[in-house]
């Protein structure tokens, strides 16, 4: 594994690249992620293939590498087409960086993912998704868990992922005494078929590009309560509709929303039944209708 600056610098990764491009005849080359801009846009450059740079975060992320507003910007420049995945990052792209040619197309709901209703109405189960990492902010989810745990008997909070804060959230875990209701469950090959088992989803993240975990706990039917960060979980939780979207890192508004549905099965059931309503926004086959639309405009240029 070589970092991006070796590939292109001593690695001749763009040279590489290029030469697959014109020996398979590539019409369209994708680059997902902002890292990859600059390598695939000069891969691509002279050549027949059109080159479409797809954030795969959001314009203001600049969390996970120091070098991604300038690859953004360049991409921005120089791509045949810019893709986002939500709404509003289309409209910060716009502002930020100009791009001629800018589209949004959210991320489908896997085609596997079966569409059904929790399998337990009356569950006492919360769901967490996610790497355990700084994006997904768990020593606050730890400190809300305390405190809605303590409200509700018999709850159980399950968080399903892996990550580098693994030690940290299980001292946090340990220095709450929440061992028997906060569960680290790691990775899971089997998740699909573990979300109807919970109540709701919560998410607390510092930032989002567009959550699969949401979006897949939508099409199991399962409420959703997140906090309002940049940028995607006011695109697919309407408040008081599938779920409650919580002011970011209003810590007594969400605990006062956990409570809410804890207690009140009646409200969990009708968001059920909106989260259902919801996933149709995010089929597979209106969202490959979108792609199919910009390869052929690009290719017809």
């Amino acid at each position: 594994m070589y970092s991006m600056k070796k590939a292109i610098l001593f690695k001749h990764a763009i040279r590489k690249l290029k030469k697959a491009l014109q020996d398979y005849k590539i019409d369209i080359l994708v680059a997902c992620g902002a890292l990859f801009y600059p390598l695939a846009i000069q891969a691509a450059k002279h050549g027949r293939t059109k080159c479409i740079c797809w954030e795969h975060s959001n314009a203001n992320n600049k969390h996970d590498h120091k070098f991604q507003t300038m690859c953004r910007k360049y991409g921005a420049k120089h791509a045949d087409a810019i893709v986002t995945l939500t709404q509003k990052d289309k409209e910060l792209y716009r502002q930020k960086y100009h791009p001629p040619k800018l589209c949004q197309i959210y991320n489908p709901l896997d085609p596997d993912l079966p569409i059904k209703a929790p399998q337990k109405s009356s569950t006492k189960k919360i769901i967490s998704v996610g790497r355990l990492c700084y994006q997904k902010n768990y020593p606050l989810l730890l400190a809300i868990a305390k405190e809605v745990l303590q409200k509700n008997e018999g709850w159980q909070w399950d968080i399903y992922g892996e990550g580098p804060d693994r030690a940290e959230i299980e001292r946090i875990i340990a220095d709450y005494g929440l061992e028997q209701k906060v569960i680290l469950k790691g990775q899971d090959p089997d998740l699909y078929d573990k979300y109807g088992q919970y109540a709701f989803l919560v998410m607390t993240s510092r930032y989002e590009g567009f959550s699969m975990a949401l979006l897949e706990a939508t099409g199991n039917g399962l409420p959703l309560i997140a906090f309002d960060v940049y940028c995607g979980p006011g695109e697919i939780i309407r408040d008081g509709y599938n779920g409650y979207l919580i002011k970011a890192f209003d810590k007594e508004d969400m605990i006062e929303k956990i409570d809410c549905l804890c207690k009140s099965n009646n409200k969990r059931l009708a968001m059920v039944q909106n989260a259902l309503s919801m996933s149709s926004l995010f089929l597979i086959e209106p969202i490959l209708s979108r792609w199919q639309q910009l390869f052929s405009r690009l290719l017809s240029n």
